[in-house]
């Protein structure tokens, strides 16, 4: 006899750093962007480790097995969508028909059939992968703005649901979202703080014994609310980490899934290169295998001692159970800065109050707030140049050119003509205009999360970092007169050499990097551009 239902979403975030491609992290010159002259596909030179497109090894072992074992199509997740256009662009080049992108695409068609409409992909809630609390409401619009129009640039329209990287939040960045016509997000239980019945006054705190079994509402700020889901951390942990050999067989990953809940909803949410890449047959498992027929047999409805377990998404089950309980949340909060039950804020990326923060097997984070301060001066100096100083010269309106230069760095709009629809009457200066753009971009790249998420400086990924806020000193001192500039990127310099970690100075790292990469200068050919300040030892 069946008895209960218990409706499962399986959620997946993918993303890697831009393809650690140059031409991503640096300077396109005008003439040769108003050509489409493309650059060439250079890996970012990494001076400490080699350099390696880990994209391409995450493609080859992950998206493109999980596209062809019908996972895209039936777990739910984000793609980030710098990922999305490197693979658009048929980097890397993976032997397979149809290509990893248009399995993704296909994918995403084939859910919403699947799911009554409902389909199953977020979408990542900025256009590049920052931690949001940091950024000015500016930047999160923009950013949210921009990974919308990017989304719908890929799969033909715009998503109901939002993961903010790294689950990084605050009650702005709910709002931005909510403003953005973002529907939910999901959380870590940690992430919760109170919750009450929707219409009564008396709120009861939970912490992160809520219950995930349930949608909540979050009434904000503004006026708006937003739809919240929690994942089961336990079931997730499994998953991230293979515990209780979790992959050896589909019918082993239903039993946890079982033993987690018996009524009501589970959710779980996982990197997406878990599946393959992570644990994958280079280590014994095959994932994807495991994990294909669980969805599988979830989405025909899996009848365990007399319950149903039914595969579902995040937009159906909404419409499906409205929240009768309303939410508080922790802001400040992420679902990576969490260590043995101890909940560090966003101290992993530079939070001036946690730099307690031992995640990425540091023991001091005081390293990560100070390489945040140098970053959040050199975005302060682009942002009054771009939205205040310079760029109301030239544009319209140049928050919301900024928002729009996504269709044209998706290669929905040709760069002449976008600019001629910003341009101010009278303005013809296009280059002032391109290069206002290219510098807030490389503003906000500098920012990737993962320059501050593992335990050093010497990694590919705080190098990525280092080479785009590099362009976009390289563009402000090209708008300033010149002593302003050289003042900026002096003071930037400093205060990267005020950042130590493993007898390592920022700044001595800044310079190795941009000698490894040195920028070019049309028709694709490099040109040594270094930071003028003197070397401070370590």
């Amino acid at each position: 006899m069946v008895g209960n239902i218990v409706d499962v979403i399986i959620g997946s975030h993918a993303y890697q750093p831009p393809g650690r491609l140059k031409n991503i992290v640096q300077y396109h010159p005008f003439p040769d962007a108003l050509r489409d002259v493309k650059l060439p596909d250079d890996l970012v030179i990494d001076p400490y480790n080699g350099s390696k497109d880990y994209t391409a090894v995450a493609t080859e072992e992950c998206y493109k097995p999980c596209g062809e074992h019908k996972i895209l199509a039936l777990a739910s997740g984000d793609f980030s969508p710098t990922t999305l256009s490197y693979l658009e662009q048929g980097r890397p080049t993976v032997n397979c028909k149809p290509s990893p992108y248009d399995l993704i695409r296909m994918s995403y068609g084939i859910s919403k059939m699947n799911f009554g409409g409902h389909a199953s992909f977020l979408m990542q809630g900025g256009y590049d992968h920052l931690i949001f609390p940091f950024e000015t409401p500016e930047v999160k619009d923009i950013q949210v703005s921009m990974a919308k129009e990017a989304f719908k640039a890929h799969f033909g329209e715009y998503p109901k649901g939002a993961w903010a990287p790294e689950a990084g939040i605050d009650l702005q960045t709910l709002e931005t979202f909510a403003n953005n016509g973002i529907e939910f997000t999901v959380l870590a239980p940690w992430q919760a703080h109170g919750i009450k019945k929707i219409e009564s006054e008396n709120w009861e705190y939970v912490g992160s014994a809520i219950d995930p079994g349930k949608t909540y509402k979050c009434s904000l700020p503004n006026g708006k609310s937003i739809a919240i889901f929690f994942f089961d951390e336990p079931l997730a942990r499994k998953i991230a980490h293979n515990y209780c050999g979790i992959y050896s067989s589909s019918d082993n990953f239903l039993g946890h899934i079982k033993n987690t809940r018996q009524n009501g909803l589970t959710v779980t949410y996982n990197d997406l290169e878990t599946w393959g890449h992570h644990w994958g047959l280079h280590k014994g498992v095959d994932s994807v295998k495991t994990v294909s027929e669980t969805l599988l047999a979830l989405y025909d409805g899996k009848e365990i001692d007399g319950t149903i377990y039914k595969l579902t998404t995040f937009s159906k089950y909404l419409k499906e159970h409205p929240p009768e309980y309303e939410v508080s949340i922790k802001g400040w909060t992420s679902w990576s800065c969490h260590r043995n039950g101890s909940d560090h804020g966003l101290g992993r990326w530079g939070d001036h109050i946690r730099t307690d923060c031992d995640c990425g097997d540091v023991w001091d984070s005081k390293w990560r707030s100070n390489l945040r301060y140098a970053h959040e001066f050199l975005n302060k100096e682009t942002e009054k140049i771009f939205f205040h100083k310079v760029g109301p010269d030239y544009f319209i309106d140049p928050k919301q050119a900024l928002k729009e230069y996504v269709l044209v760095l998706c290669g929905k709009e040709g760069l002449k003509d976008f600019l001629k629809k910003h341009a101010k009457p009278g303005v013809k200066n296009f280059e002032k205009m391109y290069k206002l753009l290219e510098m807030q971009k490389f503003s906000m790249l500098m920012n990737t999360s993962c320059g501050w998420f593992h335990g050093n400086l010497k990694r590919i990924e705080p190098i990525m970092n280092m080479v785009a806020a590099n362009s976009a000193l390289r563009i402000l001192k090209e708008i300033l007169p010149r002593d302003r500039g050289q003042d900026i990127e002096g003071r930037f310099i400093e205060l990267l050499s005020q950042v130590h970690v493993d007898f390592t100075s920022a700044d001595n790292v800044f310079r190795e990097a941009i000698a490894a990469n040195p920028n070019y200068y049309g028709n694709g050919k490099p040109k040594s551009f270094l930071a003028t300040a003197p070397v401070v030892a370590a």
